[in-house]
């Protein structure tokens, strides 16, 4: 299996950074609004997605994520207080600083994003 990584750099490409170095799939970068954090998706070594954040300065990695069943391409809120992704059957969103998931939707769903009100949509 060929090794995608998650990188910053400026916009010039200048001064990358690696934030991941986990040797299989990671993808889906999505920013907090203060530009401070990524969150992204991961395949593990188990064979399923996890959702992890990085400081985008660098740094280790923090699984945020770790379910039964596939947790895929999050996405920051507005104000970067929760997380949300797709899995099992479903979207949920999490609390940045930690605690429960809380399952949104019951009949599915995929790639969450927070609408320009404030309330979680998908696409």
């Amino acid at each position: 299996m060929r090794a995608e990584e998650i990188w910053v750099a400026n916009a010039d490409g200048s001064q990358p950074v690696q934030l991941t170095t986990f040797g299989r799939h990671s993808g889906s970068p999505a920013w907090s609004s203060d530009g401070h954090w990524l969150v992204f998706d991961s395949y593990s070594i188990d064979g399923r997605w996890d959702i992890w954040v990085a400081d985008a300065a660098g740094g280790i990695p923090r699984r945020i994520v770790k379910g039964p069943g596939n947790s895929n391409v999050p996405s920051f809120s507005h104000d970067a207080k929760w997380i949300t992704f797709g899995g099992r059957g479903g979207i949920f969103r999490k609390p940045f600083a930690g605690g429960a998931e809380i399952q949104i939707t019951h009949n599915g769903g995929a790639y969450p994003r927070e609408s320009w009100m404030g309330r979680p949509s998908t696409t």
